[in-house]
């Protein structure tokens, strides 16, 4: 199991939440369903790039870069050799 952000998990990857960097937007984060040990799965990135589509808690949510940036999720091995374009 490999702890990374949430920015640099590949699409259709399932991670789960280890942790929100302490950050102005955390508890906006956390109550969007950013919370420890919940499952998330990057979706769809949009044309422009930013924002990312996850699929967290039985919702879609649109999350930016700079967010995702402070989201810390687990991945298993098999994940971590798929690279997505930033």
């Amino acid at each position: 199991m490999k702890k990374l952000p949430l920015s640099c998990v590949p699409l259709g990857a399932v991670g789960f939440v280890d942790c929100v960097a302490d950050i102005s937007s955390k508890k906006r984060l956390v109550e969007m369903g950013f919370t420890k040990k919940a499952r998330v799965i990057p979706l769809h990135i949009s044309p422009g790039g930013d924002p990312v589509a996850y699929f967290v808690k039985g919702v879609v949510l649109a999350v930016r870069h700079e967010d995702a940036e402070n989201i810390f999720v687990t991945i298993g091995e098999e994940w971590l050799w798929i690279r997505r374009k930033p």
